[in-house]
């Protein structure tokens, strides 16, 4: 919310607050459309859900992407290093309640990184998956 950047969030339609408002709207506007309908719009994607078909699409795209890890989804290794050289990785810590903190300043600068952007390795694996 402190960046200099204007959020959209896109929750899961399937998520936690099906059929209700998402408590993301208190922070920033929520898109209740298709995911597909933003892809054009987005400079940057920000996702935690690297499971999801939504994290290959924004993948193969030739846009940023960060993704904040919850450490929860170990992935091949030879997957893992591809991810390692596409995206921007931020790391989450989690207190004593289980809510889960990401450092601003990492988060800012994979928003704001000047990373090479290469999604061959994903459009090539989305390729051969259809």
């Amino acid at each position: 919310k402190e960046l200099p950047a204007t959020l959209l969030c896109k929750p899961h339609p399937e998520g936690a607050f099906r059929g209700t408002t998402n408590p993301l709207s208190d922070f920033a506007k929520v898109s209740y459309q298709p995911f597909e309908e933003h892809l054009d719009d987005a400079d940057v994607f920000v996702i935690d859900a690297p499971t999801s078909t939504t994290f290959l699409e924004i993948m193969c795209t030739q846009k940023r992407v960060v993704l904040i890890d919850r450490g929860h989804y170990p992935a091949n290794p030879y997957v893992t290093s591809e991810i390692e050289r596409r995206c921007e990785i931020v790391p989450v810590r989690y207190d004593d309640r289980g809510r889960l903190f990401v450092d601003a300043e990492q988060l800012s600068d994979a928003i704001f990184s000047s990373k090479a952007i290469d999604p061959t390795f994903f459009r090539r694996l989305a390729a051969n998956v259809i």
